[in-house]
């Protein structure tokens, strides 16, 4: 379904019957369980906050498409700061803002033999120690979580005197 128009989205003539063998379309994957599977090694992403996460959180490079609103600022942090990612820079849209299955191609193949490749999954793996390191106990995440509850309950029980 198309989040923007509601519409369906629609796919080529006889696609499904080409790919299966190649490919599973789904309506819905748990994107986590997926991005955690040890054969992915690379993630096409449309660059939402949350995508982002979920891939560094994993240690998988990614390749940015962003598409609106912030996601064009993620997928330039992906690049440029956190160093975990690359986009498809330069790729021109044609009238229907698609980009052509090509230039898809060039981008997963840089991502995955480019000369970057390496760094990125190297970085990838930096930064998924950086994430478990944070969440476990007496990790940065855990403690402000846990003052922030302090916080909050303490909060509520003065104004409830």
């Amino acid at each position: 379904m198309d989040i923007a128009g509601g519409m369906l989205a629609t796919l080529p003539e006889c696609f499904e019957e080409r790919t299966k063998d190649r490919g599973l379309i789904v309506k819905w994957a748990p994107q986590v369980k997926v991005l955690s599977h040890p054969s992915v090694g690379g993630f096409l992403t449309h660059c939402g906050w949350n995508s982002c996460l979920e891939s560094m959180s994993m240690g998988i490079p990614m390749l940015g498409w962003p598409y609106n609103c912030d996601q064009f600022l993620d997928c330039r942090f992906c690049k440029d700061v956190w160093k975990i990612g690359i986009d498809l820079e330069g790729v021109g849209v044609d009238e229907n803002m698609l980009v052509r299955k090509e230039e898809i191609e060039k981008g997963v193949r840089r991502l995955m033999q480019g000369p970057q490749a390496q760094e990125l999954r190297k970085r990838g793996m930096e930064l998924k120690e950086a994430a478990c390191k944070a969440v476990a106990q007496e990790g940065s995440s855990f403690t402000n979580l846990n003052r922030f509850i302090h916080d909050m309950a303490q909060l509520s029980k003065s104004a409830s005197v």
